[in-house]
């Protein structure tokens, strides 16, 4: 990755709560890096999670045109849930033109849903979107509480399995009191992270 921070930064036309939500971001994957996956390379921790929400301000003709550029269609599925495309769109910028690495791009791709057995960068980024502190949501500050709680009382990885499961309960719940559709890749990670959070 032959970038910056700074480049990265530069990169960004963000509003100024979603700029304050993405450093926050970056701060937290920063955090539960150390915390979880120390050997990590933090470079690319900290670029996966200042480019997460680059795209996600953009119109839904904006991101259908990202994807038209690269060759790649949306489903209807995927333009029934329009919160989801920014994590697609996101996700493209960073393979075709900023030529970042597979990984970091399969963790901008699925920080929004999550998915099964996700890798140690997947983690990261997924769930420091989820509980970073300018989020002032109570669901997120809820969970923000519940890690820490959990933290102190299970081993590190058995504590961030506990955690994922209760963020995808919370997302699933939230989706079906809006009657809207739930990604499979969610309910997949929801029980796969279960069936893991109970072993040993």
């Amino acid at each position: 990755m032959n970038y910056e921070r700074n480049d990265i930064l530069n990169l960004l036309s963000l509003s100024p709560r979603r700029y304050e939500h993405t450093l926050g971001t970056e701060k937290a994957a920063l955090e539960l890096a150390k915390t979880h996956h120390p050997n990590i390379d933090m470079k690319k921790v900290s670029f996966c999670a200042l480019l997460h929400d680059l795209t996600k301000e953009y119109s839904v003709e904006e991101h259908i045109n990202i994807a038209k550029k690269h060759g790649i269609c949306f489903t209807d599925e995927q333009l029934s849930s329009p919160k989801l495309l920014h994590s697609k769109t996101a996700s493209y910028i960073c393979r075709y033109e900023l030529k970042l690495p597979d990984d970091a791009c399969d963790a901008v791709f699925y920080h929004t849903t999550g998915r099964m057995n996700m890798s140690p960068l997947e983690e990261i980024i997924y769930f420091a979107d989820y509980i970073e502190d300018t989020r002032k949501d109570l669901e997120c500050i809820e969970l923000r509480l519940k890690y820490f709680e959990l933290l102190k009382n299970n081993p590190p990885r058995k504590a961030l399995d506990k955690a994922l499961v209760l963020s995808f309960n919370r997302t699933i719940f939230g989706l079906m009191e809006k009657d809207n559709l739930i990604d499979e890749n969610t309910v997949c990670a929801r029980n796969y992270y279960l069936q893991k959070s109970k072993e040993n």
